[in-house]
């Protein structure tokens, strides 16, 4: 048993929806242990003081971790050395990731260091809402969770490495370790050091999220090699290939920045409510957007290397049908379910019922842009592997800028136009429930997730990368099975509800999965009829057994 684990670990994924599939279930595992986190964190806080001065604390750490991270991600590594192992450079290969490594280390060492003194003004700019002794202690969280960047950085770096030699196991299992390390801390640390033990546990899943990376370069054929001749030329490419990438996640860091800020000054939990409507909209993020675009791209990344157009254009067609085909199920499902879904993973101990309305609203307003956000995630990672960095960072810019425009538009409407906070607050359920107002923010996010969708997309049909024709037949399909789905979810919630009662955990539980199933079922079923060949991709992938000793190792990717 032990044997065919370990082989697990280290066999190669060549297939884009085999590898696909173990990302997203790997992932939704890590989704679980993070909801389990949310759960007990509202369970202790609600959406307080005490959780906006932790969600608060992330904002600084995660701008380094944009800056110093995007570096190392695959998508600019790993287009650069399989150009060095298609020319048959291996251990120039090895020698410039080793070259990686030493430079950035520093590097991040280095601004870590100088931001851990300057925090206190960065803080202060951060959270203007709060208090002097709430800042405080935003300011020490914020300084603890300074080292996780450098290890969640060199973490993207090993699995790099991994993804380069399709060993896609450890990069899907690595997450998991890290909310594992969160949850002790709030499980064990919390009660012994209080808030700053939050922030040891974080530190501490970023340390298991790197070891468990650098395990893996024992069972690599491309790894990192240490020499004292660096080969500077590749290096500085590195550097100026991957600059407008820091730019364009520093921008939407800068954003949930700015929105941080702007909350602060809301009601005392906006905070924690944003945050926590964030996270659970994050998990089909993480499930469909995120698992395909990692599992596609190094495929694209050879595709673009051996000017293979036509596979290069069917791979991204492919993918974009099945990112619609997840997207858009899950979205319909999300909102028919969402105050079930918040209930169930949010709604106990200090997590009180308007606490609940204002993140099921706030969760129902960004699942209408996760289409958007997972196409996206895939689209800019079709430009990365294209080599084109300078195109996302200017389109990007632009919604990011929309974001920051609506957020303060809709923030002004809610606070000064008693019509348009009625209109909102009644077409998201949450009238007289205090701070609305912070449903504002994911209202600007949504919207401008959608104009950055739509200006990559385009972008891409104008340079004849895909076209909309070939994906509009599998986007219809999908919308028919889904809207049908969610109708029934919707029809039998309404009965099953009143039989199970609303007042226990199981009792908010069992009819949303019970009438969730059916929905899907009767999704499914209409898809079988239709013959849909999303449906049927999705059930050869299935069939695949992962525990094969033999690697997959098809012609046109192998290393």
């Amino acid at each position: 048993m032990v044997n065919r684990v370990g082989g697990f670990f280290k066999k190669e994924f060549s297939h884009t929806s085999e590898a696909a599939l173990l990302l997203a279930g790997f992932s939704l595992f890590s989704q679980v242990l993070a909801l389990l986190r949310d759960k007990i964190l509202a369970y202790t806080f609600g959406a307080g003081l005490e959780l906006d001065i932790y969600y608060a604390s992330f904002r600084v750490p995660d701008l380094v971790y944009a800056l110093v991270s995007s570096m190392l991600a695959s998508v600019v590594l790993v287009p650069m050395v399989i150009g060095f192992i298609e020319r048959e450079e291996k251990e120039r290969a090895e020698i410039f990731l080793g070259a990686v490594f030493k430079f950035f280390s520093f590097f991040t060492i280095a601004l870590s260091v100088i931001l851990f003194f300057v925090m206190p003004s960065l803080v202060s700019f951060l959270v203007p809402g709060m208090g002097d002794e709430a800042r405080e202690t935003t300011t020490l969280l914020s300084r603890i969770l300074l080292l996780s960047p450098f290890l969640l950085g060199l973490s993207n770096l090993f699995g790099s490495i991994a993804q380069i030699n399709k060993h896609f196991a450890l990069v899907a299992f690595a997450p998991v370790l890290y909310n594992v390390g969160i949850i002790l801390g709030i499980l064990i640390f919390f009660p012994i050091f209080g808030l700053e033990g939050l922030a040891v546990g974080v530190v501490l899943g970023a340390l298991f999220h790197a070891g468990l990376q650098a395990l893996g370069l024992r069972h690599t054929r491309v790894s990192l090699l240490f020499r004292s001749d660096v080969p500077r030329a590749p290096l500085f490419e590195l550097i100026k290939t991957s600059f407008p990438r820091v730019l364009t996640l520093s921008m939407s860091q800068f954003v949930i920045f700015i929105f941080t800020a702007l909350a602060s000054t809301l009601a005392i939990g906006s905070i924690s409510v944003f945050t926590f409507a964030f996270n659970l909209q994050s998990v089909p993020l993480a499930l469909v957007g995120l698992s395909y675009s990692i599992a596609a791209f190094p495929g694209l990344a050879y595709l673009v290397a051996r000017n293979d157009r036509e596979g290069f254009v069917k791979e991204i067609e492919s993918a974009v049908k099945q990112i619609i085909f997840w997207s858009i199920s899950i979205t319909v499902f999300f909102i028919v379910l969402r105050a079930h879904i918040v209930r169930v993973v949010l709604g106990s101990g200090a997590f009180n019922w308007a606490d609940t309305k204002l993140v099921a609203a706030g969760l129902a307003i960004f699942v209408f842009s996760v289409i958007a956000q997972n196409l996206s995630l895939f689209f800019t990672r079709g430009y990365y592997a294209l080599k084109d960095t300078k195109t996302p960072l200017i389109l990007q810019g632009i919604a990011s800028l929309a974001m920051l425009f609506l957020g303060a538009w809709f923030l002004y409407l809610f606070e000064n136009i008693p019509f348009a906070r009625h209109f909102f607050e009644s077409l998201f359920r949450v009238e007289d429930v205090p701070g609305s107002a912070v449903l504002a923010l994911p209202i600007a996010y949504s919207l401008g997730s959608v104009l950055g969708a739509i200006l990559l997309g385009a972008g891409l049909m104008r340079k004849n990368f895909f076209s909309l024709k070939s994906i509009l037949p599998s986007f219809y399909q999908a919308s028919g099975a889904a809207l049908l789905g969610g109708y029934a979810t919707y029809i039998l919630l309404g009965i099953l509800s009143p039989v199970f009662g609303l007042s226990t955990f199981f009792g908010v539980l069992l009819p949303a999965f019970i009438a969730g199933s059916l929905g899907i079922l009767v999704s499914i079923v209409f898809l079988a009829l239709l013959d849909n060949e999303e449906w049927k991709s999705i059930v050869r992938a299935l069939r695949h057994r992962f525990w094969k000793t033999e690697p997959l190792m098809p012609e046109q990717t192998e290393l």
